[in-house]
């Protein structure tokens, strides 16, 4: 594994969004990396990994 896991939660968060069709602004999405990162970096890998799943579930629609 040559990459840090920060950068695979931004890449799994966003092919996930993709796949679900979610619609979302540049802005909207850092703005959830960020705070993915943040539980990252403060909790471990399987908390923020809940958390996007969270995010995910609750913004089906679009995000804005």
């Amino acid at each position: 594994d040559t990459h840090p896991e920060p950068l695979w939660l931004e890449i799994c968060h966003y092919i996930r969004l993709r796949e679900l069709g979610v619609k979302f602004t540049p802005a909207s999405f850092n703005r959830q990396v960020k705070e993915i990162i943040q539980i990252y970096n403060r909790f471990g890998l399987d908390n923020a990994k809940e958390y996007a799943n969270m995010l995910i579930k609750k913004n089906k629609l679009t995000i804005f």
